[in-house]
């Protein structure tokens, strides 16, 4: 595949430590001539990291200005990605987003066709899929250690107030992993959501249920530490994981743990996102795959969405 020729879209700090050392760790794939965002000290910080790029304070400008351009990355605020995509695409150009990619099933859809009539790739990052925490647990689950998998419980504590409110900070990555851990798309879900006083959720509770199991989410912002923990309970033997801490009890035989270098947390990280952009590549050459992220990325949109109705129905389980 040819270099492509790449634009940021929001210089977040997201990029700055992760996404740009893991793109510039790649550069026989990747070249950045362009940045966008509305805040001039992020720029200025962007001209300093990048500094043959050109930098603009609106998507709108970039796009008027540049010209056959391949790929844009976005980390903008969440609830401006839907539109920075849908400008991306519009200009022939494939996109990688940070999660969440959107908040609504009709943004997501129109994406979606529209990348289909681009041909063009639109790849969510989802954040844990190439930590050395869920890869492990990956094998371990490939490898049936557990046994079938019917129950799974995942805690997200942070400390920082979620931006566009807990569910869209961590319940993304929750919905996503549930689906991992579970397999399969989750048929109904229960959800009690806390509100924040700037708005969005401040904690939520939430039980999805799959045809051959359930799994149970609890979020919190304004906690004493960011924190992440994990536990897979099957006919075998059960998984703990706790940030870097992974315990594995089988049965019949002693529990052992695995201890990783990186709190699970931590992510992004630069190692992480390395296996995320060969994912995307991957996409880029092969539809099955883009329809893969996408059926990935429309689970956590549905449970977004589908928390909040719940909600308004007195945490009433409702369809997916």
């Amino acid at each position: 595949m040819e270099m492509l020729k790449s634009v940021l879209i929001g210089f977040s700090s997201a990029i700055e430590t992760a996404y740009l050392p893991a793109l510039a760790a790649q550069k026989e794939s990747f070249n950045i001539c362009a940045v966008c965002d509305p805040s001039a000290e992020r720029l200025e910080k962007a001209k300093t990291l990048l500094p043959e790029a050109r930098l603009y304070d609106s998507p709108k400008a970039l796009f008027s200005k540049e010209e056959r351009l391949d790929l844009a990355v976005i980390a903008s605020p969440s609830g401006r990605r839907a539109e920075h995509a849908m400008l991306a695409l519009g200009n022939l150009t494939h996109v990688l987003c940070e999660a969440p990619l959107c908040l609504s099933l009709k943004e997501l859809d129109r994406l979606w066709s529209e990348s289909v009539r681009a041909d063009r790739c639109v790849f969510t990052v989802h954040g844990p899929e190439h930590s050395p925490q869920l890869i492990t647990l990956q094998r371990i689950l490939g490898e049936k250690l557990l046994g079938h998998i019917s129950y799974a419980s995942l805690v997200f504590l942070r400390r920082r107030p979620a931006e566009a409110g807990i569910m869209a900070d961590c319940g993304w990555q929750a919905s996503y992993l549930a689906g991992e851990f579970l397999g399969g798309e989750p048929l109904s879900l229960a959800a009690r959501l806390q509100p924040a006083e700037g708005g969005g959720s401040a904690a939520a509770v939430a039980q999805l249920h799959f045809s051959g199991g359930a799994a149970h989410i609890r979020l919190a912002a304004g906690s004493h530490a960011d924190r992440t923990k994990a536990l897979l309970c099957g006919d075998k033997g059960v998984a703990q994981l706790d940030e870097d801490l992974l315990t594995l009890d089988l049965k019949d035989l002693g529990a052992e743990t695995i201890r990783f270098k990186e709190r699970f947390s931590e992510a992004p990280r630069t190692e992480w996102l390395a296996g995320a952009l060969k994912d995307f590549l991957a996409a880029v050459a092969d539809p099955v795959l883009r329809e893969k992220n996408f059926r990935a990325t429309k689970n956590c949109v549905k449970f977004l969405k589908n928390s909040a109705y719940s909600d308004s129905l007195n945490s009433a389980a409702v369809p997916l």
